[in-house]
């Protein structure tokens, strides 16, 4: 399913954050045109790694956001990301030991699509709140 930007239930009020989250998304449509068009298998290890490497920088800026503008979802925040990463890192495992099957590559595209819309739209927006007020 392709995401699109959806200003009013996705912007956080920082644009740095929001460009990070529009990065995220367009990677994510290129993974899943990659996967309609049954190039999935070809196309997870360079997402793997992406995924991977932007969630760490992603997800530090975003905490560090939190914490300077006192978030009241700061905890949450955390406690999603380090579920996401835990989650990320078991797909790896998975493709590393055993190679990138349709499972794989599914499990993937599933955890995303739920990460960017659910995430975003629930957690990462209540800093708009914090961020209009400071």
């Amino acid at each position: 399913m392709t995401i699109k930007w959806v200003y009013k239930k996705m912007t956080t009020g920082l644009s740095e954050i929001d460009e990070q989250h529009k990065e995220w998304i367009r990677r994510f449509n290129e993974f899943d045109n990659a996967v309609i068009n049954r190039k999935g298998q070809d196309a997870i290890q360079s997402a793997i790694s992406f995924f991977a490497q932007y969630t760490e920088t992603h997800f530090a800026r975003e905490e560090a956001c939190m914490t300077q503008y006192h978030c009241p979802a700061q905890a949450a925040n955390r406690a999603a990301h380090d579920e996401f990463r835990a989650k990320l890192s078991e797909i790896k495992g998975w493709v590393e030991q055993e190679g990138a099957t349709m499972v794989e590559v599914m499990a993937l595209e599933q955890a995303l699509e739920e990460w960017l819309v659910n995430h975003i739209c629930a957690i990462d927006v209540q800093l708009r709140d914090v961020v209009a007020s400071s």
